[in-house]
């Protein structure tokens, strides 16, 4: 996932790879997740066991 490299990475979102989409779009994808809590949900249950 292109969020997950560009936190582990902490490479600037301006230097995501072109087929990501536009960093931006990124960008914004990942703050509305983060916002909403999807991020922590995810780590929380990684294998997606439908208990979210």
């Amino acid at each position: 996932m292109a969020c997950c490299m560009s936190c582990a990475r902490g490479c600037p979102w301006r230097d995501m790879h072109e087929r990501y989409g536009k960093w931006n779009s990124v960008y914004i994808r990942f703050r509305r997740w983060a916002e909403q809590g999807c991020l922590e949900r995810s780590v929380a249950n990684p294998c997606g066991s439908g208990t979210v």
